[in-house]
């Protein structure tokens, strides 16, 4: 591609011919319905070449949208789906969700973060007693019960007590209900 039809003739036949039978016998080529057929093919072909890489395509599809966007002979409907597309797009990123994820190391490290805080809004101003009663409207515990165990905010309870540990005694019999009437079988 890029030579002009006499140009391809010489090429392709090798011609030694006068350059203007050259010329007219590669313009009747040219007219020929499989040679424009397959003339059409290798252009086609260069233009599809041209968006064979992602950013190539990208540009591709960006271009399109925005002339489709713009244009005033499409429906509104249809310029505003190509403007939704384009802000779909990832430079432009109109449209896509951002959540931020805070990780915490281990249950151990939030908890002390947790003291730490709650520390901090205790030996400020009033000690706590704005917090405490925040709380206290939030959770149904009173002012007194949470100064009662004003203790769970001194320090770190050691690692066991949060986990209920049996103490090898036999459970309480029950007491059998006295009714009216005889006793069950095998209970006298």
């Amino acid at each position: 591609m890029g030579d002009t039809k006499a140009g391809a003739y010489r090429k392709a036949y090798n011609t030694k011919g006068k350059p203007v039978t050259q010329s007219h016998t590669a313009s009747r080529l040219s007219m020929s319905p499989h040679i424009a057929a397959q003339v059409d093919a290798f252009k086609v072909a260069l233009e599809a070449q041209r968006y064979a890489t992602p950013a190539a395509l990208r540009a591709l599809v960006i271009e399109r949208l925005t002339a489709a966007a713009i244009n005033p002979e499409h429906k509104p409907a249809q310029q505003l789906r190509a403007l939704e597309l384009l802000g779909k797009v990832t430079e432009v990123s109109a449209f896509t969700e951002r959540r931020e994820i805070i990780k915490s190391d281990s249950p151990t490290d939030a908890r002390e973060k947790l003291l730490v805080s709650l520390r901090a809004a205790i030996s400020k101003g009033d000690g706590g007693a704005s917090l405490l009663a925040e709380l206290s409207r939030r959770n149904s515990v009173t002012i007194d019960q949470a100064m009662a165990d004003h203790t769970i905010l001194d320090g770190p309870a050691p690692a066991d007590a949060s986990i209920p540990v049996p103490d090898n005694s036999t459970p309480p019999t029950p007491t059998p209900q006295l009714a009216a009437g005889p006793p069950p079988p095998g209970l006298t």
